[in-house]
């Protein structure tokens, strides 16, 4: 945990229920950050770092942090 409303996850599984009074709880891994908006959801990052993103009820925001074409450019 980086602070009560921010986790690193760089390998393994997390799951969450955030309730809607602490809207804006956030995860980063290795290729997303992904941003509650008052909901459950697990994410899980695998060996190799890819990541999956799964929302149980309501939404979350994800962004991808890198991509390989960026790395092309």
């Amino acid at each position: 945990m980086k602070d009560e409303k921010r986790l690193v996850l760089h390998q393994g599984v997390v799951a969450a229920t955030i309730p809607e009074s602490v809207v804006g709880f956030e995860v980063d891994t290795p290729l997303v950050h992904v941003a509650d908006l008052g909901t459950s959801f697990g994410v899980s990052v695998s060996e190799a770092g890819l990541t999956d993103v799964s929302v149980f009820d309501g939404e979350v925001e994800v962004c991808l942090l890198y991509t390989s074409d960026a790395a092309d450019e």
